[in-house]
């Protein structure tokens, strides 16, 4: 009997589910941090994404990216294990890009734009950060 990954996953993910009575987000988002980075969510105003880059490079392209989109940057400030870069953007609309090492090549990057967030905004900021790696 063939049986692929992609078929064991969807057992895997449906007996844990019943077990689970309806927390299909713990199991999903459980499934996501396993799974390694590559991850992208939009939560309550602010896009967070883990990145398969060391955190020195996503650091280095967040600032490139930020000057290719004409961004002005107000305030960073960084240590080993995280950083945070603030910007003002179109409009005047500030943004505030957070990273943070969860391994060696792996970052984690928080991107928020405005008080709000503007999810169109912040994966347009995640695109032209990725283009810098």
């Amino acid at each position: 009997m063939n049986i692929t990954r992609y078929t064991v996953l969807a057992l895997v993910l449906f007996v844990a589910t019943a077990l689970m009575q309806g927390c299909v987000a713990a199991v999903v988002g459980g499934a996501a941090a396993g799974a390694g980075a590559g991850s992208v969510a939009y939560i309550k105003g602010e896009l967070h994404s883990t990145e398969s880059v060391s955190f020195d490079r996503a650091w280095s392209a967040a600032k490139s990216a930020m000057n290719d989109m004409g961004f002005v940057i107000t305030d960073e400030d960084k240590d080993a294990v995280k950083g945070k870069i603030l910007a003002l953007g179109v409009d005047n609309k500030k943004v505030r890009v957070e990273f943070s090492r969860e391994a060696m090549y792996v970052t984690k990057l928080k991107i928020r734009v405005g008080t709000f967030g503007n999810e169109k905004v912040s994966r347009l900021i995640l695109d032209k950060i990725r283009e810098h790696y």
